[in-house]
């Protein structure tokens, strides 16, 4: 479905292309690139030639800034590359000149690249912003730790979804590697309580390509507090987004949320699948609702959790203007 490839891989930059919420959600409402194949590495050789270094390295060697005329000169021709470019996002060439440079270079040498392309990067153009995005996803397969700490202190408004995108990108070309990485590293200060923002990041993209993986690290997840700032919300929203017109996956991610033994996930995952449910298929949610309103009636779910449940399809029908009659059939 190419439409679909295209939407998924447009939103996955929307954070670093909007404000407030949407620079929060870029890996939750936003990180789609991966699964249209829009943002990964290309060829550029994965061994550094200077540093020795490779992206499944078992030790990971925590770089310092390593300044060089090498340094100097490849800053100079990102730069250009990325100023020369209409629109660095889908400006595939430039994408394969960027990685190529950053290719050759160490962790240390690519920590000096980072810290000096647009610190401000909440006030620099978005091929700068972008740009400072795939230095840091070179270097985080290199030096994690080094890499999101300083991608977290970039910007006092946008570090901490820059954090979470660099993870994305990686998670998205090494899932292993980086959820390894993620469950076996006790975090510095400076990411301290990023933990499932992290993760989160990881798994939007994940669960086409190995669902159990997925969602395995997503019961690592803490509760949070349901609110749109909450990773594990967060993730089950995007998931009900991106499958809703999916009905092989949207069947297996109902399954899911109805068995982490949270009744709130299930809630979470009905209010945005509802809210997303395409107008051409009006006899499909009317199924779907009456398949929810018999779970409801179950003893599937604690009375006490019944309502919580019940008015994310209530909020959901009245986002959806369904009618009185409507309304009056799901409220007997």
């Amino acid at each position: 479905m190419p439409h679909t490839k295209v939407k998924r891989a447009i939103a996955r930059f929307a954070g670093i292309a909007g404000l407030g919420l949407l620079a929060w959600l870029g890996n939750h409402a936003g990180h789609y690139m991966a699964r249209g194949g829009w943002f990964q590495a290309s060829a550029a050789p994965a061994k550094s030639s200077r540093g020795g270094l490779s992206t499944v390295a078992a030790e990971r060697v925590k770089s310092a800034p390593v300044k060089s005329a090498e340094v100097t000169a490849v800053l100079k021709r990102l730069r250009a590359i990325a100023m020369g470019s209409p629109n660095l996002m889908i400006d595939f060439e430039a994408h394969a000149q960027i990685d190529a440079l950053l290719g050759k270079l160490s962790a240390g040498e690519l920590a000096a690249v980072f810290g000096e392309l647009d610190s401000d990067v909440a006030g620099s153009g978005y091929n700068s912003r972008l740009l400072v995005r795939m230095v840091g996803r070179a270097w985080v397969r290199l030096d994690p730790t080094s890499a999101l700490s300083a991608a977290a202190a970039k910007s006092e408004t946008f570090g901490r979804s820059y954090a979470s995108d660099m993870f994305g990108d990686w998670a998205g070309d090494e899932p292993a590697a980086a959820l390894g990485w993620l469950n076996g590293t006790e975090l510095p200060a400076e990411l301290s309580g990023m933990k499932d923002e992290l993760r989160s990041a990881a798994l939007l993209h994940l669960a086409e390509r190995d669902f159990e993986l997925a969602t395995s690290e997503f019961l690592k997840m803490g509760e949070g507090d349901g609110s749109w700032r909450d990773p594990r919300s967060a993730t089950l929203s995007y998931w009900a987004q991106m499958y809703v017109d999916e009905p092989g996956m949207r069947e297996r991610m109902v399954e899911f949320a109805k068995s982490t033994g949270r009744p709130e996930d299930y809630a979470v995952l009905n209010n945005a699948m509802l809210r997303q449910w395409t107008q051409d298929d009006p006899l499909g949610m009317l199924d779907y609702l009456q398949g929810l309103r018999g779970y409801l009636e179950s003893d599937a779910v604690p009375v006490k959790k019944r309502p919580e449940v019940d008015a994310t399809a209530v909020g959901a029908a009245i986002y959806r203007e369904y009618t009185r009659p409507a309304m009056e059939w799901w409220m007997e």
